[in-house]
């Protein structure tokens, strides 16, 4: 992947108006992926949504990064039950 295809870390960070140590504790809870090439921070493009839904819970209801970790991990789970409960419900309609 070329680095015009990546989003600088530090120019992201001050258009959304967090600090760069949130993002990093992010990568260390292993929610989002910091690439680093030579000594600039990256962050890929398929990481946005994932990142921006982050960055809301952190700025609007004030939830630290361990409390990211617990509800981003319980979305994910919510969300795999979701579909498996589709899985089930067309299951179903083969008996109806």
């Amino acid at each position: 992947m070329e680095t015009k295809d990546l989003i600088q870390l530090k120019p992201f960070c001050e258009i959304h108006q967090v600090g760069v140590s949130l993002l990093t504790t992010l990568h260390e809870f292993s929610l989002i992926k910091i690439i680093y090439l030579n000594t600039e921070a990256y962050i890929d493009p398929a990481e946005l949504p994932k990142l921006e839904k982050l960055i809301r819970l952190h700025v609007e209801l004030n939830i630290n990064p361990e409390g990211l970790d617990a509800v981003f991990h319980l979305l994910e789970k919510m969300q795999a039950m979701q579909h498996e409960i589709r899985a089930l419900q067309e299951k179903l309609k083969i008996y109806e």
